[in-house]
């Protein structure tokens, strides 16, 4: 649970990771409390810098607000919008290109990085 997060694998692989350790800790009757399982992920997130904006309205979430489940969706969802705007970014980026081989470039990126989420799922 507490390895870091890798922000090239989908954030859903990284919750099932902490999901797995938090059953196997308490299957061995040791479990973790909601709190100990919210502070890891939100670190382990946090640490990758590419959340700085979500981070800050997580932290300001009242603290009812914050726990295993409600972390999950509110950074699941901040993953995908990060990703759609790399891909948006991408294809800008491709289409203001002088060169046909520039646009190509990204598409063949983003098909790599589609693919390698996927076989990480």
């Amino acid at each position: 649970m507490n390895d870091p997060y890798n922000p090239s694998e989908p954030i859903d692989t990284y919750f099932k990771r902490i999901d797995d350790a938090v059953q196997y800790a308490s299957e061995g009757d040791i479990p973790f409390t909601q709190r100990q399982i919210v502070q890891t992920a939100y670190h382990a997130i946090f640490s990758t810098g590419l959340y700085v904006d979500a981070c800050k309205i997580w932290r300001n979430k009242p603290d009812h607000e914050q726990n295993w489940a409600n972390l999950k969706t509110f950074f699941a969802q901040e993953y995908h919008e990060l990703r759609e705007q790399n891909r948006i970014t991408a294809q800008q980026t491709g289409y203001h290109s002088a060169g046909n081989a520039e646009i190509h470039s990204a598409h063949v990126t983003m098909d790599i990085t589609d693919a390698l989420d996927n076989l990480a799922l």
